[in-house]
């Protein structure tokens, strides 16, 4: 076992690095490949993790590795801890700090900010959105890093978290559903940023319907129609106590009826 336990940024750092990056101060730092941390900032979390840091690319066709090769590393990494941002940011701006400027850096130079206080603003607020958190399931399921974790973490092996539930579905790929939901950007987007992403079951039975059917997956419009549709049903109903096999056939009956509208 390792004795190595992963670092984290004290609460009051982490706080004013949001506070300078909202002030603008520290906005060209975030085109700075280099991060110097003070010995002062850090916390020695109870996360012990190995020396074997995985290596995340920045290519989006790499999400689905990268989000495996996370998960499996941070395996002992539990929801409360999961959901402390000062882990997040230690890792968006330190750990996976090459990943994430490659993934999700600024897309503009230090000239186009000091001209265009439009595009240091929009540049504070994307950087915010990935490198940040604000405290909200949502937010979490956009930063950098943390948005590949959960994401695992929530589609993974989903028949050994809830047998009686999700046993029929048992293969021998505990990462079936994890491929599915990263098979297409929109995927993620608009379930994972939904109401709809946030019950397990839910998740879990829109992308068992999106493995059977990969010309609905694949298609951008009835992937987003799809998700409207099952937005509006749950405004009315209950889905998520339903059983897996009726809630599968809802979901089913609901991207039929908006592929016929269309």
């Amino acid at each position: 076992m390792s004795d190595t336990y992963q670092p984290i940024f004290n609460r009051a750092f982490s706080e004013e690095l949001r506070e300078n990056l909202a002030s603008g101060e520290s906005i060209y730092d975030y085109l700075n490949p280099e991060f110097e941390v003070q010995p002062e900032s850090i916390l020695q979390s109870t996360l012990s993790v190995s020396d074997d840091l995985p290596e995340l690319s920045p290519d989006i066709s790499a999400d689905v590795d990268n989000a495996i090769k996370l998960y499996e590393y941070f395996h002992n990494l539990d929801k409360t801890q999961a959901s402390d941002k000062r882990l997040w940011i230690y890792l968006s701006h330190v750990t996976f700090r090459e990943y994430t400027m490659g993934r999700w850096g600024l897309k503009t130079t230090a000239e186009e900010l000091n001209i265009s206080s439009e595009a240091k603003r929009k540049a504070i607020s994307y950087i915010s959105e990935r490198w940040f958190l604000s405290g909200n399931a949502r937010s979490l399921r956009r930063h950098s890093i943390a948005r590949l974790w959960w994401s695992a973490y929530l589609t993974a092996a989903p028949w050994l978290q809830d047998p009686a539930y999700f046993g029929s579905l048992e293969t021998d790929d505990k990462y079936v559903y994890t491929k599915v939901l990263f098979s297409t950007q929109d995927i993620v987007q608009q379930i994972l940023e939904r109401r709809l992403g946030w019950s397990d079951r839910m998740l879990i039975a829109i992308l068992e319907y999106l493995r059977q059917h990969p010309e609905v997956a694949q298609n951008r419009e009835a992937v987003r129609n799809l998700m409207k549709e099952l937005n509006l049903i749950l405004g009315y109903r209950k889905l998520p106590v339903l059983g897996f096999n009726k809630l599968l056939s809802i979901i089913t009956e609901a991207a039929q009826g908006t592929n016929s509208n269309a």
